[in-house]
């Protein structure tokens, strides 16, 4: 995973929290058979190159019996062949590519309940039947193959039911906001996707202010988020600006509904996301492979995990990972709203998360981030 200075939580701080709430339950009840379960962190840069570099290396220390990361997807990819050929198991938490799991890497598996395709299915369609609008702007990373995945697959359902009639790339260094928005209005957007990377997160923030600061020129656009990146804390702090925007996520944070976001918020002292609740699915699943053996090994791991009848309950519900019964996509529509006031709010923000209503039924509105 990526251990960088400057970001706040951070995917790092998100990941971890996941492992170790799964690694404090398992040693609280015994360990594992007697025995405590330890984490050894390692940071891999986002950096395929680092990241094989340290692969070769952990693979060698017969202590390792398993690999849960990494950040980015087409790390994962780069090290599976590693961790395969010397019979290591790799659970990527996050994840949204299906694709890296597959019969030729039966050592990878991954446990984020979202994927591109389901995102993109539901973007598009909360889109058209939800606010009735056809026409969208995509404001994106240009340089993440999973964003770029994203985007094709957004633009692929999109077909016949709406168009784009713009795409900005937020990476680029001279990205201007209001010269964006106002050629994205000019274009006939109604709505604007936003598919940033963590990187881009400052300048998302810009745009969304100044769509907010300028409300006779964009006040009318919608505001789609991602799947991946903007389920945090940190778009609820921002939530003058972020207020109505609607996304996709895997999970749904509520400690009303006790188990793992009850605990989770008493732990960590407060709302926990996404990435934290599939990192923690992720430590469960090894957790249960390895209480199956007096003696965990490498290979009756996979083994494990690979079988038929394997199933473990984790933050999201039942984990599977067989080729036909694997645990399926999951999302939840969510949006930005403004409560009575910040003490009131579960994010002590002042905003909160709450399911997004439904074109078809009313949901009842449970606080989440």
């Amino acid at each position: 995973m990526p251990i960088k200075d400057g970001k706040e939580p951070g995917r790092s701080l998100e990941m971890l929290r996941g492992f170790a709430q799964a690694q404090e339950e398992v040693n609280k009840n015994g360990g594992i058979n007697g025995v405590p379960l330890k984490l050894a962190i390692v940071n891999d840069y986002d950096d395929k190159d680092k990241a094989k570099m340290l692969a070769e290396k952990l693979v060698k220390d017969s202590n390792i019996l398993g690999i849960m990361g990494h950040h980015i997807g087409s790390v994962s990819e780069a090290v599976a062949p590693i961790y395969q050929r010397e019979k290591l198991v790799l659970i990527t938490p996050i994840s949204v590519n299906d694709e890296i799991t597959n019969d030729k890497t039966p050592y990878l598996f991954r446990t984020n309940r979202a994927n591109i395709e389901k995102g993109s299915n539901e973007l598009v369609h909360y889109m058209v039947n939800n606010w009735q609008r056809q026409k969208v702007a995509i404001f994106s990373n240009g340089k993440l193959d999973y964003i770029k995945k994203m985007k094709t697959s957004f633009e692929d359902e999109l077909f016949n039911k709406g168009e784009v009639v713009g795409e900005f790339d937020l990476s680029l260094d001279g990205f201007n906001a209001y010269q964006s928005l106002k050629t994205a209005k000019e274009k006939g957007a109604e709505v604007i996707l936003l598919l940033p990377s963590l990187g881009d997160l400052n300048k998302t923030w810009e745009l969304l202010r100044v769509k907010n600061e300028y409300p006779n020129e964009f006040g009318d656009l919608k505001v789609l988020g991602d799947i991946v990146t903007l389920y945090r804390l940190e778009t609820l702090k921002n939530g003058r600006d972020t207020e109505g925007m609607v996304l996709a996520v895997s999970w749904q944070f509520n400690p009303e509904a006790g188990g793992f976001s009850q605990d989770a918020d008493t732990l960590w002292g407060g709302g926990v996301n996404w990435v934290t609740a599939m990192s923690y699915d992720a430590g469960k699943a090894f957790i249960a492979a390895m209480e199956k053996s007096e003696n965990p090994t490498r290979e009756n791991i996979q083994q494990e995990l690979s079988n038929d009848s394997f199933v473990t309950e984790g933050a999201s519900g039942p984990i599977k990972f067989k080729e036909n019964d694997v645990t399926p996509p999951s999302l939840h529509m969510v949006t930005v709203k403004k409560q009575a006031s910040v003490e009131e709010s579960i994010s002590k923000t002042g905003y909160d998360f709450v399911p997004a209503k439904s074109a078809s039924a009313q949901e009842a509105e449970v606080p989440n981030y």
